[in-house]
């Protein structure tokens, strides 16, 4: 499902010819997808943007605040964090938890294995590789 978001370079009703978007099983809202970038089923991304040429893997989550460069790839089951710390109801104001989220940035040329965690907030350099499993803080 694609809700409010711009993918670049093409008419949407033909996206899957020039993007490769999963199916509808995969969430795409509020994010701007760069020309020729392949997002495969079941993952979920929002309020990013990612650039040309990307290849997003199966599982993938893509949280508010995140933003890819271009020619990035992501392993399956990559999980990108935008939230530090929980909630801690009681020691909110008036009890209601302030969410401020803190984005990642994976910049141009990277490669990042299946099962990697990047915690909020971590800017990733051009041309990095990094291992299945790993988790990034």
């Amino acid at each position: 499902m694609i809700v409010n978001s711009e993918v670049w370079g093409v008419n949407l009703k033909k996206e899957r010819e020039y993007h490769r978007l999963g199916s509808t099983i995969t969430n795409i809202y509020n994010s701007k997808i760069g020309f020729g970038t392949r997002i495969a089923n079941f993952c979920e991304v929002g309020g990013s943007t990612i650039g040309i040429g990307c290849r997003i893997q199966a599982c993938c989550f893509i949280p508010p605040g995140t933003t890819i460069g271009d020619n990035v790839f992501l392993g399956p089951r990559t999980t990108i964090l935008n939230d530090r710390y929980p909630y801690i109801r009681d020691s909110c104001p008036n009890g209601f938890p302030v969410f401020i989220p803190e984005g990642v940035t994976i910049c141009d040329h990277v490669v990042v294995g299946g099962s990697v965690t990047i915690m909020a907030g971590v800017t990733i350099g051009e041309g990095a590789k990094i291992g299945a499993g790993a988790l990034i803080t």
